[in-house]
């Protein structure tokens, strides 16, 4: 995402980032959105997720982080679906790392007559990202107007839109 901006300057009127809090440092946030405002035309807007401008204070991600830890399951089966001779389950290990949770995917698909295939990957929960501190990355990137828009998701939870303008 550093690159983007000089690949692509002034290319875009929205560019929809919905992994933008999964970069851990904050030098590197930074130079990522950098390069996102470049990419976008006058007026443009990035649109985000994960901030919730329904709570502005600083350090309201580590909240979020430690009702995390309390409530969602250390392990879960997330799905199973089945498919011409076999199925393919999804699974999450979810291990606390500092100021973060690591989430360990597992996805493993079983055949008949074949031997099982597992495909993993981790995905590290980052929760300095908060609606205070993304509006002071935003600003410093040179966006303005941060806004958050409230709507229900597709499991029927209260989730946040952020959205930075150009």
């Amino acid at each position: 995402w550093e690159t983007v901006g000089a690949v692509r300057p002034l290319a875009y009127d929205l560019v929809f980032h919905d992994a933008l809090h999964w970069i851990e440092s904050p030098e590197a946030m930074q130079a990522a959105l950098r390069s996102l405002h470049g990419t976008l035309r006058p007026g443009g807007a990035l649109v985000f997720f994960f901030a919730d401008h329904r709570e502005p204070e600083p350090g309201a991600g580590e909240r979020v982080r430690l009702w995390d830890l309390t409530h969602l399951s250390r392990f879960e089966r997330v799905w199973q679906h089945p498919f011409e001779n076999g199925t393919v389950t999804h699974e999450v290990l979810r291990l606390p790392v500092g100021e973060a949770i690591d989430e360990r995917h597992t996805f493993s698909i079983d055949k008949e007559g074949a031997t099982s295939e597992m495909q993993e990957a981790t995905l590290r929960r980052i929760y300095r990202w908060d609606w205070h501190a993304m509006n002071e990355q935003c600003r410093a990137a040179g966006f303005h107007g941060v806004e958050g828009r409230l709507f229900t998701n597709d499991k029927g939870l209260p989730t946040t839109m952020c959205l930075a303008r150009r």
